[in-house]
């Protein structure tokens, strides 16, 4: 389901979102690997910084259009998108520590 094209309301959007991501990371074996302890920090220091930055710009700007779509077309708070999606990534991440 596409988020911003249906008529959902923003809190249905985040649920299912979050729900989504959760299982595509329970269901990809490489994606559970990257939790794991200091694989992630492993990961990073491989990684170009170009190819690190253009990553981390283009999540960032996909949350931001999230989040502003649903501050716009829903009930979402009209709060700093950043501040939205870094709440959001610590949801997800508190998930992924607490299994």
């Amino acid at each position: 389901m596409d988020m911003m094209s249906s008529a959902i309301d923003a809190e249905t959007a985040v649920r299912e979102t979050l729900k989504k991501s959760l299982r595509i990371v329970a269901d990809s074996k490489l994606l559970r690997k990257m939790y794991e302890p200091g694989v992630y920090e492993q990961l990073l220091r491989k990684l170009p910084p170009e190819r690190l930055n253009r990553h981390q710009e283009n999540d960032l700007q996909a949350g931001i259009e999230f989040v502003r779509h649903f501050q716009e077309k829903s009930n979402l708070k009209q709060s700093d998108p950043e501040i939205i999606i870094a709440f959001f990534r610590a949801i997800f991440m508190i998930s992924q520590n607490s299994q």
